[in-house]
């Protein structure tokens, strides 16, 4: 096994490890819009722990980078925005659909692992899809490293633009 990859199953460890942390906190994911008490505890910390697991999944696609010199070179890379922005668009309909359903809500309520999957789920595609953009945008001569690292400060921006603004 390649140290890369023994570092990627680290950082996966360590999602996990976040789940439980979360789920041993007992923090309340739903913040109501007036609740000035709760703003520097909650939607702060949901901030943090978005912006460590988004940092997290950023640490296994770099460590792809090192493990495989052709990631982020292939030329269909320039296509993977579109690509991955239907996916995720697909994947928040379908979310949407199963909760409207009242399919996923019940197992959700009861199981929240199911919950930290989804969660993870969609930031990882978050993440690859801020990727694939800083990629389609960057110039050849930027480095695969530089592009996650670009990804993710764009990622957090969004982030705290969401937090603060919305």
């Amino acid at each position: 096994m390649n140290k890369w990859t023994g570092y990627q199953l680290l950082v996966c460890i360590a999602l996990i490890i976040g789940a439980m942390i979360f789920e041993a906190m007992g923090i309340d994911f739903a913040v109501q819009p007036g609740d000035s008490t709760g703003f520097f505890s909650s939607q702060l910390l949901i901030l943090f722990g978005f912006l460590v697991l988004s940092g997290l999944i950023s640490l296994i696609f770099l460590f792809q980078t090192k493990k495989s010199d052709t990631f982020l070179k292939h030329p269909a890379w320039k296509k993977m925005l579109g690509i991955i922005f239907v996916w995720f668009i697909l994947s928040f309909i379908g979310l949407i659909l199963l909760f409207e359903n009242d399919f996923l809500y019940p197992l959700t309520g009861a199981n929240r692992v199911i919950f930290y999957v989804i969660l993870y789920y969609f930031i990882f595609l978050f993440q690859l899809l801020m990727i694939a953009g800083v990629h389609k945008f960057s110039d050849r001569t930027v480095s695969a490293e530089i592009q996650i690292e670009r990804a993710f400060a764009i990622t957090a921006l969004f982030a705290a633009i969401l937090v603060f603004v919305v």
